[in-house]
């Protein structure tokens, strides 16, 4: 059956877009990336797995659906790196009803990809919906009895060393300036690239791989998010079915402490480039803030205060550094990445102005900050105009999907109750008070903040 897809051209944009929308991003860092689905159903079956459907009411004959696990690089251990992003390409060769997943998703016209991040795994597909039931069965024999075989293993290592030999390749010099601040900021598993190690892949065995799946792969620690013109009364007999008929392994999921221990000092990084004058120079700053709970006001302040700040090359610092009189920068970026748990990271980047060298901006950057501190530069004005701001974006998104109300993934996987939430009335409560608190927190440099920019080769003689 084939689908004429040019009628729905409109609607199939809109519906794409709310489904990338309940994708996780580990770049999300501004108010503007929370967004509004609601009137969800939810529903738990009998060995846990967690259901949550997002009706969507239109004549779009496709149904979009993400399956998060809650395993990430953070539940590998020291000496086997990239398991969990390795299991992840693993689910797409075979099981045991099925001998070529990818084929299976290609022949029934569905749309699939797959994403690992620090704390969880998620595959996500769009599928027309007389195919849906098919894609469940499917998903359901991977969850269970994926083939993980000495010979499976061997053909997607090379795959895997690829790609991370690609992203090598391609990598800037300021992705791997970032890279090197990432792993000394943290101390614990949180230092290593989520693709591993090449030595550690290399040597990556079925145990390795299994260990992780065994474990972590279950309906208890899995949910399924379903967006589509369906109800609970289709959805839940198929996913009875398929799912249902799992039985939930009954060994503890171990809770792993990702707690950073609070250093008193400032640490620099550089990297020494050998065509240092044609390199994009950058000073760049990361800011460790304490565990933020998702959804909290504080975390909901920070975001502000980033906003206030600098996006976009827009705020108080990015005006001082790149947009007054004798400006010190060319460009000024300002990050915070709030969805991980644990510490989070309050990131700045800065690119020198022609004649600027890294100590006078350097230097510049920290009294920017002591007056920063001494709360002379923000106002109850400045304050009030990105409070609208970012309310109206936010009221302005929820409109454009109908009474959607607030549920994404990260709130789903962070135990954060959808709904429960209200964004606007966070965002309307917020002080200059709680401005200033937060600006305390987040620029101590004295709290393991880490400084990285790049030297020319010379200078390491």
């Amino acid at each position: 059956m084939f689908i004429n897809l040019k009628k729905y051209t409109k609607k199939l944009f809109l519906f794409y877009l709310i489904i990338n929308m309940l994708c996780i991003s580990n770049h999300a860092n501004s108010m503007d990336n929370y967004f509004g689905l609601g009137e969800f159903q939810y529903y738990k079956l009998n060995n846990g797995m967690e259901v949550y459907l997002l009706p969507y009411e239109n004549d779009i004959p496709v149904v979009g659906y993400n399956i998060i696990y809650k395993v990430g690089a953070y539940n590998e251990i020291i000496g086997h790196s990239g398991i969990a992003h390795y299991l992840e390409h693993l689910m797409f060769r075979s099981s045991d009803r099925y001998n070529d997943i990818f084929g299976f998703i290609a022949k029934n016209s569905a749309v699939a990809n797959a994403t690992t991040s620090r704390d969880w795994t998620y595959y996500n597909a769009l599928v027309p919906q007389y195919n849906f039931e098919k894609m469940m069965y499917m998903e359901a024999d991977r969850m269970n009895n994926i083939a993980i075989t000495k010979k499976n293993i061997e053909l997607e290592k090379k795959i895997v060393l690829e790609e991370l030999n690609a992203a090598r390749s391609n990598s800037s010099n300021i992705s791997k300036l970032y890279d090197q601040m990432h792993s000394v900021f943290y101390t614990n598993e949180r230092s290593w690239n989520i693709i591993g190690f090449e030595d550690e892949i290399k040597n990556a065995s079925v145990d390795d791989v299994m260990g992780i799946y065994k474990k972590y792969y279950r309906p208890s620690n899995a949910i399924i998010v379903i967006v589509g013109n369906y109800s609970m009364d289709k959805i839940i007999p198929i996913l009875n079915e398929t799912f249902g008929k799992i039985k939930d392994n009954k060994e503890s999921i171990p809770i792993i402490d990702i707690k950073e221990p609070r250093r008193n000092s400032d640490k620099e990084m550089h990297i020494f480039l050998s065509d240092y004058s044609n390199a994009n120079n950058v000073l760049a700053y990361m800011f460790r803030v304490a565990d933020t709970k998702i959804g909290s006001k504080e975390q909901f302040t920070i975001e502000i205060l980033a906003k206030l700040l600098g996006i976009d090359n827009i705020g108080k610092l990015c005006e001082y550094m790149v947009h007054s009189k004798e400006p010190k920068a060319s460009y000024c970026g300002i990050e915070f990445n709030y969805n991980t748990r644990g510490d989070k990271v309050f990131g700045i980047t800065l690119s020198p102005s022609k004649g600027i060298d890294f100590l006078t901006l350097d230097t510049e950057f920290r009294d920017f900050i002591k007056n920063l501190k001494k709360g002379k530069l923000i106002n109850n004005n400045d304050l009030s105009l990105i409070k609208e701001s970012s309310t109206s974006s936010f009221i302005y998104l929820k409109s454009n999907i109908r009474n959607y109300k607030d549920l994404s993934l990260q709130y789903l996987v962070a135990g954060v109750e959808p709904g429960s939430v209200d964004i606007p009335e966070i965002v309307n409560s917020i002080t200059i008070d709680d401005i200033n608190l937060a600006i305390n927190k987040v620029f101590d440099f004295n709290n393991g903040s880490v400084t990285g920019s790049f030297l020319p080769q010379k200078d390491t003689k």
